[in-house]
């Protein structure tokens, strides 16, 4: 058997860039295929482009909850990673546009403190955090303490707050999709989250019925979670 040569960006340790705040960094040959930040604002990467042979491969790694927007060399976004990491291959040699790279592995996650509001019958709101992991294709989210909220919806409660870009629906139809919780009876266990393609999160209590409430068995508390197909952009 030939000696086959392993790819430096999987024995390469990653290099820590520290903190960065506002600003742009552009990627080239020479720097390390392993990048390591921590956001304190919203930044942009710029992946490399002239020397890259197809088959290159890059990985960012960001600890901050900011957007860090990674761009093709041409300004085409390639995804958007919060905290989390991403798995980038060159399809190409020399890439330019999103289309020549291709996104192997992504995994982010970021945490939204939103006040659900009531649709005009009264109640009380509650601010409440909604964490949203990404996981290829996928969106996880969580909401851990919808007992903050109290009252009666006719049509669900909708989120004021809109989730970040990278965790939005692709599609121009909101999706519904059903969610679980764990502290009521069975039979009022399941409920429904319609993700909007603005953003905000519509919840509603069961696929039987629209109307919320927080009262004992009829209410969404504690954690409600499901899960909703977004492609990346």
């Amino acid at each position: 058997m030939g000696v086959q040569k392993v790819p430096a960006s999987m024995i390469d340790p990653a290099v820590s860039n520290g903190t960065e705040g506002a600003g742009t960094t552009t990627l080239t040959m020479a720097s390390n295929p392993n990048q390591l930040t921590t956001l304190s604002a919203a930044r942009t990467y710029v992946l490399p482009t002239t020397g890259v042979p197809a088959g290159y491969s890059i990985s960012i790694t960001n600890l901050g909850d900011f957007a860090l927007t990674i761009q093709s060399s041409n300004g085409d976004v390639v995804a958007t990673l919060h905290v989390g990491t991403i798995w980038l291959m060159a399809g190409v040699a020399t890439p330019t546009t999103k289309a020549n790279w291709i996104v192997e592995y992504i995994r982010s996650k970021t945490t939204v403190n939103t006040t659900f509001t009531f649709d005009g019958s009264g109640g009380t709101s509650g601010a409440v955090d909604m964490v949203l992991e990404r996981v290829g294709h996928f969106v996880h989210i969580w909401i851990p303490a919808m007992n903050a909220i109290s009252g009666t919806s006719s049509t669900g409660l909708t989120s004021n707050t809109a989730i970040p870009a990278a965790f939005r629906l692709a599609s121009s139809t909101p999706l519904a999709f059903n969610a679980v919780r764990n502290n009521a009876a069975p039979t009022a266990d399941a409920g429904v989250i319609y993700p909007q393609t603005n953003g905000t999160i519509i919840v509603q209590r069961n696929q039987g019925g629209t109307a919320f409430s927080n009262s004992a068995g009829g209410g969404m508390q504690n954690n409600f979670v499901g899960v909703y197909y977004a492609p990346l952009p």
